[in-house]
């Protein structure tokens, strides 16, 4: 007799490590289980099939595996190796400094001295509106030469 959890996975072709532990964590999840619970008693959908998109049916689908099959937890969790549920979102530091040695060859190549086009000088709001809806007039080829004031439309 074949492995149930086989059998399942050869079912899905759209099933990945992601989706059994989001139907892992559901399963745990007391909310989520009353409302397993009320759907099944009242033979009620949460919404339409229609309205699903596939990854949500997939889910639903191993929720009501590893609901009749809890066994099958264990198994799934230990077949994946270890999980770092704890993950602070940081990468390694080998890492880190590979991708920033990568970054810094792509930058140095590029790198555009934008100290000419600073200015200490400050300027009022109504200066920084008036420079900001010029951006992109008066270069060259543009239709927009010259700032019309209140009226744009040329008739």
């Amino acid at each position: 007799m074949k492995d149930p959890l086989a059998i399942l996975l050869n079912q899905q072709t759209l099933s990945n490590d992601n989706l059994h532990l989001i139907a892992i964590s559901n399963i745990k999840d007391p909310e989520r289980s009353l409302i397993r619970w009320w759907r099944k008693k009242y033979k009620t959908p949460e919404k339409q099939f229609e309205h699903h998109t596939i990854e949500e049916l997939v889910i639903e689908k191993l929720e009501d595996f590893y609901e009749t099959h809890p066994a099958e937890i264990g198994r799934f969790m230990a077949g994946i190796g270890d999980v770092d549920q704890d993950w602070d979102g940081t990468m390694p530091a080998k890492y880190e400094e590979n991708i920033q040695k990568n970054l810094g060859r792509f930058f140095d190549k590029n790198r555009v001295d934008l100290s000419k086009y600073k200015s200490e000088k400050q300027i009022d709001d109504i200066e920084e509106k008036r420079m900001l809806d010029n951006l992109g007039r008066r270069l060259p080829k543009s239709k927009l030469i010259r700032d019309q004031g209140e009226f744009e439309d040329i008739f």
